[in-house]
Order: structure tokens, then sequence, then C-alpha cells
């Protein structure tokens, strides 16, 4: 039940986790908004439910039918 939760930046600095800010690192920022843009494009414009890529390269994606 938790992919659905949001926990906050200052709940999960609260558990003891060791978290980066984003608005800290520009360039990083940038880059991983465009990729998110990306995505929400790919999902926008295609009847696809899930991606999941890997550092080698590999790529899984999960189309979804759309009954009429």
């Amino acid at each position: 039940y938790s992919h659905s939760r949001h926990i906050s930046k200052q709940g999960c600095k609260d558990a003891g986790l060791n978290v980066t800010d984003l608005e800290d690192m520009p360039e990083l920022q940038d880059a991983v908004l465009s990729l998110h843009h990306c995505y929400m494009i790919t999902f926008d414009k295609f009847p696809i439910s899930k991606i999941v890529e890997n550092q080698m390269g590999g790529c899984y994606v999960q189309n979804y039918s759309v009954n009429n």
C-alpha cells in the first residue's frame, strides 16, 4: 500500500535518511526534470502503464489495452 502514499522530504530527513536537495544542484535538477517530462509525454501519447529501465540499456515497457 505504499506506492501511492507521499512521503515528504522533511519526513524522510526526520526518519534519518540521507536526503540531498535537488534545488542545491541546478544542473542535476534540470536533468531530472527533463527526464521526468520525457516520461510524462510518453505516458500521455502512448498506451503505456509501466516503464522499467536499467543501467545496461535494458528496457521493459508494459502496454495497456483500451476496450471500446
